[in-house]
């Protein structure tokens, strides 16, 4: 597991990165898994919670008991978890890795979802040529959609592509009889 390890803490930061080497926890500069935080004054950066959920990034916040619910307060909707200073490490590590494995997830279902949304995408535009073969060509909604099928099998293109073809066409039938 990487680990981006933000500690304003000099000697803190060193000792924590040899104690997390130790449960087998890289500390990286990018590209990494999670991203523990122990800021000195219990404010965490806007910057790294900010990237840390536009990335999926999970985000371990550790700080000094009396600014706990502050921090909590200042990070509430971004998905950080933020612990006492005053917790075993052994906790600290599971919160780390827990973090990591729901920034998994989190990023597999973004990419769901940016699937969906193409493949929405797509059908709108190819529901937008039948529509045009429809209209303009008499065709049923069957024969449309069988005309698009057809002509993306034979052309080797995808439905999307023939529909934009189409599309592009009755649009500038349109323009010129306009």
């Amino acid at each position: 597991m990487r680990v981006l390890l933000c500690c304003d803490y000099p000697k803190t930061r060193i000792k924590l990165a040899e104690r997390l080497a130790a449960h087998d926890i890289e500390c990286v500069t990018e590209n990494e898994d999670a991203v523990l935080a122990i800021p000195r004054t219990g404010n965490v950066s806007a910057k790294i919670a900010e990237r840390a959920a536009h990335d999926g990034t999970g985000l371990v916040v550790v700080v000094k008991k009396e600014n706990l619910a502050a921090t909590e307060s200042c990070l509430e909707g971004s998905g950080a978890t933020v612990l006492s200073d005053d917790l075993p490490f052994a906790a600290i590590v599971a919160a780390l890795k827990a973090a990591a494995k729901t920034g998994e997830r989190l990023v597999a279902v973004r990419e769901e979802v940016r699937h969906l949304h193409e493949k929405l995408d797509d059908e709108r535009t190819v529901t937008r040529a039948k529509l045009l073969l429809m209209e303009r060509r008499g065709l049923t909604e069957s024969q449309a959609h069988r005309h698009i099928e057809k002509a993306a099998m034979d052309e080797r293109m995808t439905r999307r592509d023939v529909a934009l073809e189409i599309i592009a066409q009755y649009g500038a039938d349109a323009r010129q009889k306009g």
